[in-house]
């Protein structure tokens, strides 16, 4: 009984350790990797439509965004990939333009919001 009893706290140790080594952490439900790639958009304003694309790289754990169309591509600053949401910032005709979206499997829902406007739009990944 004695023997028992020394026994329980190094048991009871032991198997807090394995619980703790068991217990998940949160993980994005789809990786980053996954969005890596093209995608292509339409961009529809009050007096035209813009076709574009943005373009997600990795190297190593670095992630990266360009945002391209007719006139070039530009580098989206403060990007991020969180989850399933990706934000950035760039510049295009003298405006700061706030990019943020939502992943949905092969489409990005997104908006592009300059000078108090939003300009919705969806991308689809080029396969």
């Amino acid at each position: 009984m004695k023997n028992s009893i020394k026994l329980f706290p190094t048991a009871m140790i032991v198997i807090m350790l394995f619980m703790a080594g068991c217990a998940s952490t949160k993980k994005s439900k789809t990786s980053i990797p996954n969005y890596i790639g093209q995608w292509n958009y339409v961009l529809s304003l009050p007096d035209q439509d813009i076709e574009g694309y943005l373009k997600f790289n990795q190297e190593g754990d670095a992630v990266t965004g360009i945002v391209g169309g007719q006139e070039g591509e530009t580098p989206l600053s403060d990007f991020a990939i969180d989850e399933e949401k990706v934000s950035g910032t760039f510049e295009a005709m003298g405006y700061e333009i706030q990019l943020n979206g939502n992943f949905e499997g092969d489409v990005l829902k997104a908006s592009m919001s300059a000078a108090g406007y939003d300009f919705p739009f969806e991308a689809t990944k080029q396969q």
